[in-house]
């Protein structure tokens, strides 16, 4: 079977789907099927994907206006056509090709832009890329691929899809912070408390702010480190943000974005994680944190339940009286039962694994063409 994987999302910046795709391939270069994949790309592997032995076929992307439809939905598919590929798998949900010779499967991480307004994402554009283009594609695709029940129920109730053609699949942790789930330590309870990820609206770092403030002013001694990991200018917001909140500038740390084996260090040296994001499709930093011991704090709600389980505290109040609640108990496991709580994060962590990702989507590959083949 050869599988033409739109891999685009490595010719970008950083992101937690390319985060999860970089995982993915490793997993499948680990299991020894990189054989099976031609990776369609815009520029040429480079780094540690030339060794691994996957297929390439670079489409140069062009610039301006239209460039990306025109690459998704005219170059792509001539691409899968002359390589012959049984299957193409587009692995996140923006532009994938509606028509293509061979049986199309696409992953929706998460259907954010329809309900949130993240900066550079206007009106036209979630329109074109979310109500157009991507329902013809998963009405016309074989299968769904999501990355939680939550978003799966979101995909269904959206965009009308039958439920056998949609399966989850969870993603896994990168292979740093799965040896460092293996590995016994503790929180530090005198240690910050850690925010890791952008500084978009649903990603609701105003109300983490508003809660540290609360908590500064009864005197948790915690300070806050927070790792913004796309830009200065986001950084810059959020220091203002935290400003206006009333938070001392020396109880607050801006952390720069870090390789995954700094990260190790910095999730190691806090007290707990904080994630009052809104909206998530899976959030990878959950399991992170977890991987390395840390009580999670994070609200009740899409894809959160799933991923922290019984293995950090979800609150169901969105106030930010309620999340520093939330915050005095996850330091208070650190500090009191530190060595159970690590151990039961690292063992929800540790449940999340790429190899299971990949064995379950390939087994979708083989129903997907088996299916085509009986018609």
């Amino acid at each position: 079977m050869k599988v033409a994987l739109i891999c685009d999302l490595l010719d970008g910046g950083p992101s937690g789907m390319r985060t999860a795709l970089e995982g993915f391939l490793r997993a499948v270069a680990r299991s020894a099927r990189p054989d099976m994949f031609e990776l369609i790309r815009s520029k040429p592997l480079g780094g540690e994907w030339k060794d691994h032995g996957f297929g390439e076929m670079v489409i140069p992307r062009g610039r301006g206006l239209g460039s990306g439809l025109c690459w998704s939905q005219l170059k792509v598919p001539r691409a899968v056509k002359l390589m012959g590929a049984h299957l193409v798998h587009s692995p996140w949900q923006v532009l994938p090709p509606v028509r293509t010779s061979a049986p199309l499967v696409v992953s929706i991480w998460d259907l954010a832009p329809l309900a949130y307004r993240e900066p550079g994402w206007d009106s036209a554009s979630v329109v074109g890329k979310y109500e157009i283009i991507l329902r013809l594609a998963v009405k016309k695709c074989c299968h769904v691929i999501t990355h939680s029940r939550s978003t799966a129920e979101e995909v269904i109730r959206r965009f009308g899809v039958p439920r056998h053609k949609v399966s989850t699949i969870y993603p896994g942790l990168d292979e740093v912070f799965e040896k460092e789930a293996e590995l016994p330590s503790r929180p530090n309870p005198e240690g910050p408390i850690l925010y890791v990820g952008s500084n978009t609206p649903r990603k609701n770092l105003g109300l983490l702010l508003r809660a540290f403030a609360i908590l500064a002013g009864r005197g948790v001694p915690n300070n806050l480190g927070i790792r913004i990991g796309f830009g200065e200018r986001e950084a810059a917001r959020a220091g203002d943000a935290a400003r206006a909140a009333g938070i001392p500038a020396e109880r607050i740390e801006f952390l720069k974005p870090a390789r995954r084996t700094e990260m190790v260090q910095i999730y190691n040296s806090a007290a707990a994680l904080a994630f009052p994001s809104l909206y998530e499709g899976f959030g990878l930093p959950l399991i992170e944190a977890m991987a390395c011991g840390l009580p999670v704090v994070a609200l009740h709600r899409s894809a959160m339940p799933e991923v922290v389980g019984d293995a950090g505290i979800l609150v169901n109040d969105d106030s930010p009286e309620a999340f520093a609640q939330g915050i005095v108990e996850a330091i208070g496991l650190s500090r009191s039962d530190g060595t159970r709580t690590a151990t039961r994060a690292k063992a929800r962590a540790a449940s999340f694994r790429w190899a299971t990702a990949v064995r379950k989507t390939i087994s979708v590959y083989e129903q997907v063409c088996k299916r085509t083949r009986a018609r």
